[in-house]
């Protein structure tokens, strides 16, 4: 994703800046609430600076192997130089304060997803009506830079979510056509994995 939203027309991007927090607030109080989402998120995917701050500290910690938390993660902003730019401490507590647990985090991150792409689409369409209003640029150039944009966006982690879901789902579709086959299987193991 780029790090620069274009405004349109006076327009405020798409984002959802209460679903940013929620998502970082369940990642400070239930650290596995993060292995549901990293796979899924990027620090921009976040809409406003401060959550892709204290973002990129949570991933700065896992990849170092060290605990998420309120504590750790202003230590890890404090060390980087990005305490202030991320709110101050008090921000990062605050965070933490807007959710009761990580239940729904994966919902919210599709949400935060779906936002990002939409900010992105609206850039490569204002960077397609630059080039096609500029009389020197190749159309065909313009098309090929058109296609690899949309390529790269249709690679974010929510298509790979979805085809892991997809995947998942095909498992045990021939799973369960198997025991209709063998119904004495059906006595031996649980048919539907979820993983």
């Amino acid at each position: 994703m780029a790090k620069k939203t274009m405004v349109v027309q006076g327009q405020v991007p798409p984002q959802a800046i209460d679903i940013e927090e929620a998502v970082l607030g369940a990642i400070l109080i239930e650290q596995p609430a993060f292995m549901q989402v990293i796979d899924l998120l990027q620090p921009d995917y976040f809409y406003k600076p401060a959550h892709k701050e204290v973002y990129q500290a949570i991933l700065e910690l896992f990849a170092q192997a060290n605990p998420v938390d309120m504590l750790t993660v202003t230590q890890q902003l404090r060390q980087t130089g990005k305490l202030e730019m991320a709110g101050g401490p008090t921000f990062v507590m605050k965070l933490t304060s807007m959710v009761n647990s990580s239940a729904n985090i994966e919902y919210h991150a599709h949400i935060l997803v779906e936002q990002a792409i939409k900010r992105r689409l609206i850039e490569i369409s204002s960077k397609i009506r630059k080039a096609a209003f500029n009389h020197t640029s190749d159309a065909f150039e313009v098309i090929d830079d058109l296609a690899n944009d949309v390529f790269q966006l249709s690679e974010t982690g929510i298509k790979k979510q979805f085809s892991r879901a997809s995947k998942i789902v095909s498992e045990n579709i021939l799973t369960l056509d198997e025991d209709v086959a063998n119904p004495q299987r059906i006595q031996k193991t649980n048919t539907i994995r979820f993983v």
